[in-house]
């Protein structure tokens, strides 16, 4: 029973551990798709709206 509950331990630390990796390869990769996208939304809506202004 002990042996059992040790593995199952085991078992459960190792997934937390796995979970939490994923989730900070997540929330990076995903901080610097939306840092990216920021990036270009800063950069092409004011083109754009200068674009408009000049050219009505």
């Amino acid at each position: 029973m002990y042996l059992l509950f040790s593995i199952l331990c085991q078992l459960f630390i190792c997934l937390c551990y796995s979970l939490a990796i994923f989730y900070l390869a997540v929330t990076l990769t995903g901080s610097i798709f939306l840092m990216n996208y920021h990036t270009l939304v800063t950069m092409t809506v004011p083109a754009v709206t200068a674009g408009q202004t000049e050219y009505p």
